[in-house]
């Protein structure tokens, strides 16, 4: 049998539009389903259960296809109707292979999604687990967005969904609305980049997948260049590896009525993704979870709107990982740790008026089970580099302050915004002592 290629495009999504999804159920009586999300790497993660199985999900509109990211649940989900293809991923590695499985069952609540194809990688390495501190199982875009109206409230974590049989548009006081074009089950808005005098259109996928603010397809022939001020960054990972590119700042960009000067922008490296493709189809990049948590939305495919207004995140300074430190979980270990333990007596001492109080402390012997974060990349001739942290180091403390006690992202937040950071570094055995001085690339 001839193998059919299929390619992925950003967020690991696929081309052709015959995989979109049927067939779904909303059965709450109010005809809408609300959801709190775990916002973890800027992108929405619901639990979704397939075939019966509790799974957790990142929601990606930039996916056309449902994906499931862990080849051992062929087997545990007693998947059916299997085949097999080829499939291009992004990332500077060879092909790898995919199983698509057929007739799958998927509920969220009251959600019933029928028939679902689903596509499981096989032959790649890429841990999307590690980079989030919990189990990511798969992605999921058109079989959830193409038949619903569906809100997104970033500053409450909260995603509607509403049955648009019943709700011909969803009300949003003070919300911008702009067309929605939909190509391969795929949102795309128009926006503007501005330079000086002169004013160019930008056709950007709407991706909630995209942990990054913009990213920009350089197309010189219109005008739209990498500025010479600019770094060469790790960008993240898809799933045929690594994704590089150079990261600088435009004069401004624009959606609609609300201006960003100065974004950060990331213009992702030809051999990851194909760009004169997507230049071929009039897509000039995508906007990111990093740009779109600054409003609360409401993306309507069957409608094709996008409506958006700003909430409190929206004048959040741009920042890039000017550290150069890349970090992700690398499972856990157990400590032993001492805690006081603090016990009151009292002592009465034969005293029928008195007694007296003591108080004794005792220090305990106790054990935890805590993460590990390991660095995975650094960025050539950032501050990290220079100071000769390497790929492999463990983090044991930063700012005198156990690595453990925090949470990945405000590891983040120090190594984004922070101008003074010591780290202490646990390297074949040996720890070792680090100072970085973080200053603006761009």
């Amino acid at each position: 049998m001839k193998k059919r290629i299929v390619y992925f495009l950003l967020s690991c999504s696929f081309i052709s539009s015959s995989f979109a999804q049927k067939n779904s159920i909303l059965q709450n009586p109010k005809h809408k389903e609300v959801f709190r999300f775990k916002f973890i790497n800027n992108t929405i993660i619901l639990p979704i259960a397939v075939n019966g199985t509790s799974l957790n999900f990142i929601i990606d509109t930039g996916s056309q296809a449902t994906l499931l990211l862990d080849s051992k649940l062929i087997d545990s989900l007693a998947l059916k109707n299997k085949r097999v293809f080829t499939i291009k991923g992004l990332g500077e590695n060879n092909d790898i292979k995919a199983v698509k499985s057929t007739h799958n069952l998927l509920q969220l609540k009251s959600i019933q999604l029928n028939a679902v194809p689903l596509f499981i990688p096989i032959t790649t390495s890429i841990d999307f687990s590690s980079s989030y501190g919990m189990a990511i199982h798969g992605m999921i875009g058109a079989a959830l967005f193409k038949n619903f109206i569906v809100k997104i409230n970033y500053s409450s974590k909260k995603i509607t969904f509403y049955d648009s049989a019943y709700f011909d548009k969803i009300k949003c006081r003070k919300c911008e609305v702009l067309p929605l074009t939909l190509k391969n089950d795929k949102p795309y808005i128009t926006i503007y980049q501005q330079e000086e005098k002169k004013k160019t259109a930008l056709k950007m996928l709407v991706d909630t997948g995209g942990g990054d603010a913009f990213w920009i397809f350089e197309d010189q022939s219109n005008g739209i260049y990498i500025p010479k001020k600019n770094i060469i960054d790790f960008l993240g990972v898809g799933l045929n590896g690594t994704i590089y590119g150079k990261r600088a700042k435009f004069h401004q960009l624009s959606i609609g009525k609300y201006h960003f000067k100065k974004p950060i922008v990331s213009f992702p490296d030809s051999t990851a993704i194909d760009i004169k493709k997507y230049l071929a189809q009039g897509r000039n990049g995508s906007i990111g979870s990093r740009v779109l948590k600054r409003f609360n939305v409401i993306i309507d495919y069957p409608n094709k709107r996008f409506s958006f207004k700003r909430n409190k995140h929206f004048k959040t300074p741009f920042y890039y990982n000017k550290s150069g430190i890349n970090l992700i979980y690398n499972g856990k270990q157990i400590i032993a740790d001492t805690i006081e333990k603090i016990s009151n007596k009292t002592n009465d001492d034969n005293n029928e008026t008195a007694s007296v109080f003591t108080v004794e402390i005792e220090k305990v012997l106790v054990f935890k089970r805590v993460v590990n974060y390991t660095i995975n990349h650094i960025r050539k001739g950032s501050p990290a580099d220079k100071v000769g942290l390497q790929n492999g180091d463990k983090l044991i403390s930063i700012n005198d302050k156990e690595a453990y006690n925090y949470s990945l992202e405000k590891i983040n937040t120090i190594l984004f915004h922070k101008k003074n950071i010591s780290l202490k570094i646990m390297r074949a055995g040996v720890l070792l002592n680090f100072k970085l001085i973080l200053e603006d690339e761009l």
